[in-house]
Order: C-alpha cells, then sequence, then structure tokens
C-alpha cells in the first residue's frame, strides 16, 4: 500500500470501493477528501453518474482522463 493510500480517509476509500467504474480502485491524483456529512451525497452522486453513463462509457471517460494526464 502506497503513503498516499494510507492516508486516504475512510469515507473516500468506501467511495473507491464501492465505485470501481469511476475511480478504478485508485485514489485520485489530486488530494481528495470526504468531509464529514458529505458521503450519502457523493455516493449518491456516483451512483446517478454510473447508471447514467453505463459501464462502458464510464471506462471510456477515464481512458480519455489517462490521456490527457
Amino acid at each position: 500500500m502506497s503513503s498516499d493510500e494510507q492516508e486516504t480517509d475512510s469515507n473516500l476509500r468506501r467511495l473507491i470501493d464501492k465505485h470501481p467504474l469511476l475511480f478504478r480502485g485508485r485514489v485520485p491524483a489530486v488530494p481528495s477528501y470526504v468531509l464529514p456529512g458529505w458521503y450519502d451525497l457523493i455516493d449518491h452522486l456516483c451512483c446517478r453518474i454510473e447508471t447514467d453513463l453505463g459501464p462502458e462509457h464510464c471506462r471510456l471517460l477515464f481512458q480519455i482522463f489517462d490521456r490527457n494526464r
């Protein structure tokens, strides 16, 4: 486990684990955290994005982001 992952707050880790299509199992490249009370809203938004885009488009979305790094 990298030092970045060790520093990841538990709510962010829960989102990463619950939404592997959006996070690809990785901590975001930019410093990120989930403030207390925000988990449910962010989780809901992740679910909506996954539902609206579908699995194939979620993968495509991150292929585009990876190319631009």
